[in-house]
């Protein structure tokens, strides 16, 4: 089961209502990379983090979905940060969680204008003391 602060669940229904609306189905969390300067080991270590992530980004519109998952194979307790900076936008989440074995969570959702190119966009997860860098897919 999942657990989330009141204040995480706040910070992202303002992001849900400030950005638009959720987006449709999910897309399958891609393997995790170790994010560079990080004090782990060589990213070819990632295919064994304990889940899978991604950054999704869509046309949506005239202008882009941004959909960040996580899917556990074991259960975790991790931190991650989603950042978004582009034309007119700044956004800064993270927070705690947990996730049990199998357990799939969307950490944020959020309609931009503008195209993913015009975007930066990062998320990273933090699980036993290595960070692992979530990469962007445009679709």
């Amino acid at each position: 089961m999942m657990n989330r602060s009141p204040a995480l669940m706040g910070l992202m229904a303002l992001a849900l209502s400030i950005y638009g609306l959720a987006l449709g189905g999910p897309a399958a969390p891609t393997q995790a990379q170790e994010a560079p300067g990080t004090a782990s080991p060589a990213p070819s270590l990632a295919p064994s983090a304990p889940f899978a992530c991604s950054l999704v980004a869509r046309p949506e519109g005239g202008g882009t979905g941004l959909e960040a998952l996580l899917q556990a194979r074991e259960a975790i307790s991790a931190t991650y940060a989603l950042k978004v900076r582009g034309p007119g936008v700044s956004i800064d989440q993270g927070g705690d969680l947990s996730l049990a074995a199998g357990e799939t969570t969307t950490l944020g959702q959020a309609s931009i204008s503008g195209t993913a190119d015009s975007l930066d966009a990062s998320l990273t997860v933090t699980v036993g003391g290595r960070t692992y860098g979530c990469p962007l897919q445009e679709m």
